[in-house]
């Protein structure tokens, strides 16, 4: 009597059936990384934010002088440019112990600016990451007391969202009158 023999492996037939599932997988589940994946730039871009805002806000306190946070063209004219979307120009925290709205200059002892944020993204027309205020992009400052702008000043908001298509997540930072910095 001849014995037959088992075959192992598994059809074409199986492996395509295999394959047409993790296909179905695989289009359910990409939509939802790519949304997970732009949330988590926003809420890393507003960590980074309100981070700085803190440091701005603290270095008033210790050093007891005024500091700024501006646009980040500051770097290249010398004193703070208003300039509405943040994630093109990036930012700057500098002190301004003379009042007049701009980044005192450096000295040896006493570099300034104290913070150099780099763009978020390329250009206005590049697709990602948006940093915008909803009103003046003014520069903002902390005083020595830990106040913001000038007698307590007006509260400010930043709006961070994505301009990826189909996506609609945004962020808020809010910088109070008071000093105090939340965020959503």
């Amino acid at each position: 009597m001849e014995h037959l023999k088992q075959q192992r492996g598994v059809t074409l037939l199986e492996l395509l059936v295999v394959i047409a599932i993790v296909a179905i997988f695989a289009t359910i589940a990409v939509p939802s990384l790519t949304t997970f994946v732009r949330d988590n730039q926003l809420t890393s871009a507003r960590m980074q934010l309100v981070s700085d805002l803190n440091l701005a806000r603290g270095e008033a306190i210790k050093r007891n002088v005024r500091v700024l946070v501006c646009s980040g063209d500051a770097i290249t004219a010398g004193n703070c440019v208003n300039g509405a979307d943040w994630a093109v120009t990036g930012w700057v925290l500098c002190y301004d112990s003379d009042l007049n709205g701009q980044c005192d200059p450096a000295t040896a002892t006493d570099p300034n600016p104290l913070l150099v944020r780099a763009p978020l993204r390329a250009s206005a027309n590049a697709l990602g990451l948006v940093v915008q205020f909803n009103a003046a992009a003014a520069p903002i400052y902390f005083n020595p007391v830990g106040s913001q702008g000038p007698a307590g000043g007006a509260m400010v908001n930043f709006n961070l969202s994505g301009n990826w298509s189909g996506y609609t997540g945004t962020r808020t930072v809010t910088v109070a009158p008071t000093g105090n910095i939340t965020s959503q």
